[in-house]
């Protein structure tokens, strides 16, 4: 089994996320993440990670994406792993214990009720970041995203 990436380009997220989400049920694709955001011009990207069979080809997938209503662009990310990150909202109203987190957040959010601390990681940083956030008893929300 290989893991493949794909951005989808789209103006509709969630009609599209709802078809996708069809088409790779109806393969009975091994979906890992679906992930959601938009970019300034307001269109969306739905970066998908899945699992194919060796013998399958990831242009197949994309072709039958195209087809979907709505899609302006499907981008084959596999091999471009390095530009995929990973972004972390971490809810924390105190920042004594932020100030334990061994990195600066890239974003701070204030709600309101709550502060929401915005980290953006390299793959590689993931494992020892989630075990730090567990540590620390921190709830969060991760994303994968792509930036260029």
């Amino acid at each position: 089994m290989k893991l493949n990436y794909i951005n989808v380009i789209t103006n509709d997220s969630i009609w599209v996320i709802n078809e996708l989400n069809n088409l790779l049920k109806k393969r009975n694709y091994s979906v890992k993440v679906f992930s959601a955001a938009f970019d300034e011009k307001g269109s969306w990207h739905i970066l998908i990670w899945f699992k194919l069979d060796d013998s399958e080809d990831i242009s197949q997938i994309i072709s039958k994406v195209y087809k979907l209503s709505d899609v302006k662009e499907v981008i084959d990310m596999s091999d471009k792993k390095k530009q995929i990150k990973y972004l972390f909202n971490v809810n924390c109203n105190c920042k004594q214990t932020l100030k334990k987190i061994s990195r600066e957040p890239d974003k701070i959010i204030e709600t309101g009720k709550e502060l929401i601390y915005v980290f953006i990681l390299k793959r590689k940083e993931v494992e020892d970041f989630i075990s730090e956030l567990g540590n620390l008893r921190l709830d969060f929300v991760q994303r994968v995203i792509w930036l260029t």
